[in-house]
């Protein structure tokens, strides 16, 4: 759905704000904007989304600096301090999923990833075929990439900040 989970916000949150040195972010999957609102403006935001109707219907043009209409797999990584992959990972194939996430690593300082662990079926939401879940994940799968400095995992949702 264009709106992630609750679960590991919070955590998230404070990750993010503790952190001094994140003046830009990248917000991968935008949906309406979940880690936008819950980061507030004191950042430069750039969005990536692949389906070109959110921006629109949630009037995401207002609420970013920059929109990338994309698929993660796809497009260049931005320059920023900061990526955010807020529950999208499950909607790549594992494969390219960990070649984004392993260049991600590589590219920014920080990275922060929520992610359904084991099964967790997603749904179509406005016609949005790409909201479908085609790779389910372990947490072995992402504890591996990196020396993570938090990790959670909380209701079947993993959270790992780098």
């Amino acid at each position: 759905m264009p709106s992630s989970v609750r679960h590991g916000k919070q955590e998230i949150k404070q990750f993010v704000q503790a952190q001094t040195d994140i003046r830009t972010i990248v917000d991968v999957g935008v949906g309406s904007g979940t880690y936008r609102y819950l980061l507030g403006k004191n950042y430069y935001w750039i969005g990536i989304e692949i389906f070109q109707p959110y921006i629109l219907k949630f009037g995401l043009q207002d609420v970013y600096q920059q929109i990338i209409v994309g698929d993660i797999s796809e497009v260049e990584l931005p320059q920023a301090d900061c990526i955010i992959f807020g529950d999208v990972l499950e909607h790549l194939p594992k494969s390219k999923a960990l070649e984004v996430l392993r260049s991600a690593l590589v590219k920014y300082k920080h990275v922060v990833v929520s992610i359904p662990i084991g099964h967790y079926p997603g749904q179509i939401h406005y016609g949005n075929e790409n909201e479908a879940h085609i790779s389910e994940w372990e947490i072995k799968d992402i504890q591996q990439l990196t020396a993570w400095k938090e990790e959670y995992f909380i209701k079947q949702i993993g959270i790992f900040c780098k």
